[in-house]
């Protein structure tokens, strides 16, 4: 049987990444980028939330 996903340390350096990028982001004024629902979302450190119409690799 093949294992697949991450391991606990890959897992956990990955979260922590993610989160250091958050902090990060905030230090500089600069919006966090995700997908949501299929829409890219810009969070602003302000609580501002800007959402595109979808999210494409075009």
């Amino acid at each position: 049987m093949v294992k697949r996903g991450l391991s606990d340390k890959a897992s956990k350096m990955a979260k922590f990444t993610g989160e250091r990028a958050m902090i990060d982001a905030k230090v500089y004024n600069q919006p966090i980028i995700y997908v949501e629902n299929g829409k890219l979302v810009k969070e602003y450190p302000s609580g501002y939330k800007e959402i595109t119409d979808r999210a494409s690799n075009e």
